[in-house]
């Protein structure tokens, strides 16, 4: 009898778990639609002389354009292949993309249900379900201090795909369009640069943007130091002063993400270091959060010479005002400078933010579009 009941259990454990390998598996492979790159508005500052350019690519993305390898080469290829029919791409470009562009690569070969999710938390149900096991296995190691293991165990459990995408799409766009790629950030665990392409190692996660060369090497990888309230609780912050400034055939790059181009340490970094240009990604996920009253330095104290401004500025008022439009001139005498924003409809996040352009005197403000955009300054 004892020997019967253990037969049945065994049975139905095999059952189940041949269901489950079943249901984790299955639709895995979609048919990619066409990849829309159209971009829907346009903003140019100054004249080609030669000296290359700053180009700002706000890409319009989707769930299922993070699929797959494919999928989300078609789609940065795209907007690289519509700007250099623009004719703004030379070897002295440099291209700059924005904040996250490459977080969600986490979700890259997952189920259907993952991309169609109408909410986020949805998608990663559904995500940490379908591939229980491992993300179990790096569950137990995540830092006990974290206020968010999830987050940091889905990422750590992807981090192979996720840096191998990163590395190959962009390495592959700078050789392609013979142009400098400011890759936007991503997220992994312990980023480094080894024989000139991005790698990792277990540890605490990052959030980093790489800094690809025409010649497809990586050539300087930027930790983001001062982190959002939801990236804190999953996210090691890096070090400001070490954020590095990149060589490039237009000249010395440096890179500030979001939040660290509002601090006045980051410009005496780059100053120290010589920078002589500026690239800015950043991403908003609220709505309309631009016309918002400012509240001041989230996270973090504002600094004295700000506080009469809280509530009486708005959010886009203070980024004019306090990052790098006012900044960047003023206290790195850094002159030539881009911003962009992450666009497109990632379940029910927002897509806020508006291309930022800096030249000389000048400032402009791309248009407020739902869809891509494109800019360019000239240097």
């Amino acid at each position: 009898m004892f020997k019967q009941r253990l037969l049945i259990i065994l049975g139905t454990l095999m059952l189940g778990w041949a269901l489950y390998v079943i249901w984790s598996n299955k639709n895995r492979n979609i048919a990619l639609p066409p990849a829309d790159v159209q971009y829907r508005s346009f903003a140019e500052m100054g004249r080609d002389s030669g000296r290359g350019n700053l180009i700002g690519i706000q890409p319009y993305m989707l769930p299922v354009d993070y699929s797959s390898e494919e999928a989300f080469f078609q789609k940065m290829n795209g907007y690289f292949a519509e700007a250099r029919r623009k004719g703004w791409l030379n070897r002295k470009s440099i291209v700059v993309l924005p904040e996250n562009i490459g977080l969600w690569l986490v979700i890259v070969g997952e189920k259907r249900e993952v991309y169609a999710a109408p909410k986020l938390q949805d998608a990663i149900r559904t995500l940490t379900y379908s591939n229980f096991f491992t993300y179990l296995s790096t569950r137990m190691q995540a830092p006990q201090e974290l206020r968010d293991p999830t987050s940091y165990s889905l990422l750590a459990m992807k981090a192979a795909d996720m840096a191998n995408i990163y590395q190959q799409t962009f390495s592959h766009l700078a050789s392609t369009y013979d142009v400098t790629i400011v890759a936007g950030t991503t997220v992994l665990p312990e980023p480094a640069i080894k024989e000139q392409k991005l790698a990792y190692e277990s540890g605490a996660l990052y959030s980093v943007s790489g800094v690809f060369l025409p010649d497809g090497s990586l050539a300087g990888l930027v930790k983001k130091a001062y982190l959002s309230k939801q990236e804190q609780t999953y996210i090691t912050p890096g070090t400001i002063n070490d954020v590095p400034v990149v060589y490039t055939p237009a000249g010395k790059l440096g890179v500030l993400i979001h939040q660290d181009s509002w601090f006045p340490q980051a410009y005496a970094n780059l100053r120290e270091k010589g920078a002589c240009m500026l690239a800015v990604p950043a991403n908003i996920t609220l709505n309309n959060y631009l016309r918002l009253p400012w509240e001041g330095y989230q996270n973090y104290p504002t600094p004295a010479e700000a506080r009469a401004d809280v509530n009486k500025l708005t959010e886009s008022e203070a980024w004019d005002k306090y990052s790098f439009p006012t900044r960047a001139p003023q206290e790195a005498s850094i002159t030539k400078a881009i911003g962009v924003f992450l666009k497109g409809e990632l379940w029910e996040l927002g897509a806020e933010g508006q291309p930022l352009l800096l030249q000389g005197a000048s400032y402009k403000k791309g248009q407020t579009t739902p869809g891509a955009s494109l800019s360019c300054i000239w240097l």
